[in-house]
């Protein structure tokens, strides 16, 4: 490997290992704002707008490399399913919170907190092969 697509590779590897732990600190965000013990009506402001930054950060994040897979002819279907499920998971997050009067239930919010987890980590493990 010459020295300028070595230089490039551990380049994006060290902001793949940024973008990994900006998405994790946005999902640990989200989830102690689920399970904080704040007003409802706050909690649903700030669940809205934290699950709106995921989105777009997460768009962005899968432009970047999808346009990396694409120069490196690197198979790519696993994440964009990936990606396309989390962005339809979002908009369902949102809409439900959208149309709640009250507030989800402990069992709810566990399912939810899980769920933004296990995809966290499953995303990643996908996200390192590209």
């Amino acid at each position: 490997m010459d020295a300028s697509l070595a230089e490039r590779v551990d380049d994006r590897r060290q902001a793949m290992n940024f973008d990994h732990r900006t998405l994790m600190g946005m999902v640990n965000d989200i989830v102690g704002v689920l399970k904080s013990r704040t007003e409802w009506k706050l909690r649903k402001l700030s669940l809205r707008r934290a699950f709106v930054r995921l989105s777009i950060y997460i768009a962005a994040h899968f432009a970047q490399n999808e346009k990396v897979a694409l120069e490196a002819k690197v198979p790519f279907d696993e994440h964009k399913r990936a990606y396309q499920y989390m962005q339809r998971e979002l908009r369902h997050f949102i809409e439900e919170l959208e149309s709640l009067e009250g507030c989800w239930s402990e069992e709810a919010v566990e399912h939810y907190a899980d769920f933004l987890w296990n995809w966290m980590l499953e995303y990643v493990s996908i996200d390192e092969v590209v």
